[in-house]
């Protein structure tokens, strides 16, 4: 009776000790179900991110849109080369108005614009001079009375002086000495000075010996040109 007594209570202890890991494993969800749902949350992710993606990229878009409408682009050499060939147009335009063939023009303004630019003079000035220079004839193969020679009447030593070698007579050289020389006289005694040494002389300038009549004829010629 004993025996049969401890039989049934060791039956019953272990009854109770499997029973917690019974109800473990019913409650468990059978792995292929976990797997799944992972799964399936992994989806939702990854749709969740390339939703976010394609968001963030029409916001992008949109965004670059708007700034280039409120602020639209400005090319800036583009821009410069229009500005200069208008200019140029300017300059034909007036020349032809003085009876100068428009070849003629159209070189000489080229020509004006490209030295212009090199040394940083402005191109109505120096066209102006030409044509107080050479009497409104703008002829290339003018020789002064102390004999300056060509459209901005170069004198020889000043183009020795410049350090410059060339025909006189041929506009290129002539227009290019000149350029060079207006920067230089510019640049020692300013603007409307510059131009008056130019044309009577460092001395006279520096002496204070010097009249103002040529800057005045240059003046009145760059009144007249359409700017």
């Amino acid at each position: 009776m004993i025996k049969h007594i401890f039989i049934l209570a060791i039956a019953a202890m272990m009854l109770v000790a499997c029973t917690p890991q019974e109800r473990v494993l019913v409650n468990r969800q059978p792995q292929s179900t976990i797997t799944e749902n992972v799964l399936e949350e992994q989806g939702l992710q990854v749709l969740k991110r390339k939703a976010n993606d394609e968001a963030n990229r029409i916001l992008i878009v949109s965004l670059a849109t708007h700034k280039k409408q409120q602020h639209p682009e400005i090319i800036s050499k583009p821009a410069q080369a229009k500005k200069d060939i208008s200019v140029e147009k300017k300059l034909v335009r007036h020349m032809i108005s003085k009876h100068v063939p428009q070849k003629n023009a159209e070189r000489f303004a080229s020509e004006i614009m490209k030295y212009c630019n090199m040394y940083k003079i402005d191109p109505y000035t120096i066209l102006a001079m030409i044509e107080v220079e050479t009497g409104a004839t703008y002829n290339p193969n003018l020789v002064g009375r102390n004999h300056e020679e060509g459209l901005l009447q170069i004198l020889p030593s000043t183009q020795k002086f410049m350090n410059m070698k060339g025909n006189l007579f041929n506009t290129s050289v002539n227009i290019e000495i000149g350029v060079k020389y207006l920067a230089y006289c510019q640049k020692k005694f300013g603007i409307e000075l510059g131009i008056i040494a130019y044309n009577q002389g460092e001395g006279n300038v520096k002496r204070g010996t010097y009249n103002t009549n040529y800057l005045a004829k240059v003046n009145k010629v760059l009144s007249k040109i359409n700017r």
